[in-house]
């Protein structure tokens, strides 16, 4: 990838096809024969150009071939982003760090956190309203089980609703009296 992006961006058009002339101006800049002619033979452009033409090639020799996508061709595939984001003249550190990103969100090294509700949907809610809500999704994953009058009276209304998996339900006949 060439350092100056409008040389990258003319590049790009005379591998597609386009005169050395519109690929200058959909570089962006303004129409100049003379520059379009010189920038169409500097080294770095011509060999990006011939860059990009075997890239064209290479992929249109592979499409002929039927592509098995699997998780580990897009590892590498991601891997091969990192490396070359990192290898060029100005690293492309965006790019590399999306990459690894996907790596690490792959391997769990990373929780993808989500709002669930609406926006605003908890507003204006009590603490009571609240507590109710999560016991209630609570009690439809089964997470919850109700103890004794004297546990709630002591723990306070809703909050005396605790999690237990279903081993520590069945080791806690009753509940225990706090201690003082």
């Amino acid at each position: 990838m060439l350092a100056n992006s409008r040389h990258e961006a003319f590049a790009h058009a005379i591998a597609r096809g386009a005169t050395a002339d519109a690929a200058y101006v959909e570089a962006g800049y303004v129409r100049n024969d003379g520059n379009a002619a010189r920038l169409n033979g500097h080294e770095r452009v011509v060999r990006r150009v011939a860059e990009l033409k075997n890239l064209v090639q290479k992929m249109r020799n592979r499409s002929s071939h039927k592509i098995v996508l699997t998780e580990q061709w897009v590892i590498e595939q991601l891997i091969g982003v990192v490396l070359d984001a990192r290898a060029q003249d100005r690293p492309d550190s965006a790019g590399a760090n999306k990459a690894l990103n996907l790596l690490g969100l792959h391997l769990g090294m990373f929780i993808e956190r989500q709002e669930v509700g609406a926006p605003g949907e908890f507003h204006g809610l009590t603490i009571a309203d609240k507590k109710e809500r999560v016991l209630a999704i609570a009690r439809e994953l089964g997470l919850v089980h109700l103890h004794s009058e004297e546990t709630r009276r002591y723990f306070g209304g809703a909050a005396a609703l605790k999690l237990l998996t279903d081993s520590d339900h069945e080791r806690s006949a009753a509940p225990k009296p706090p201690v003082q």
